[in-house]
């Protein structure tokens, strides 16, 4: 029972970290809120929301014949696969939002029909071949926009 206890709580603790981050993407660049009352009911619009895209995905998972985990799992890994390299070059490079939104954007509308299709005739290279795709859109749309940008340099007092 302890055990149970345990998993429970660290579920729910991933769970509210998700909903946190999701919310707080949603307030800060997507809404671009400043005003306190806006922002939290702004923050708990994402939150539902994002919990309710979660249900329809398990009702997915659940009536649907012959979707199933594994196809559950390739589709999250390439909705990864779309996020993975802005995600990296924001780590070591200054890309812009636009940037960003384009590459995600881009390489999901792109990538995922070929991805779902090559899931649906079960072809392992094309599936591979689209992932790789999805990473390669996303990296050329991070390079395309330039936007100027001034970097801090040094410490202001």
């Amino acid at each position: 029972m302890l055990f149970v206890v345990m998993l429970l709580a660290g579920l729910s603790s991933t769970l509210d970290s998700g909903l946190a981050a999701a919310s707080s993407l949603w307030v800060v660049d997507v809404a671009n809120l400043k005003d306190d009352k806006k922002v939290i009911r702004s923050a708990r619009f994402a939150m539902v929301n994002i919990t309710l895209l979660g249900l329809l995905i398990a009702v997915a998972v659940k009536f649907i014949p012959q979707f199933g985990l594994q196809h559950l799992w390739w589709i999250f890994n390439t909705i990864a696969a779309c996020v993975v390299m802005p995600t990296i070059l924001s780590l070591y490079k200054n890309i812009s939002k636009k940037e960003v939104f384009y590459g995600i954007i881009i390489s999901f509308i792109v990538g995922v029909p070929f991805f779902v299709y090559a899931s649906a005739v079960g072809n392992n290279v094309m599936i591979v071949a689209s992932t790789l795709g999805i990473i390669a859109v996303s990296t050329v749309f991070c390079f395309l926009f330039k936007e100027k940008t001034q970097k801090n340099i040094g410490f202001t007092a």
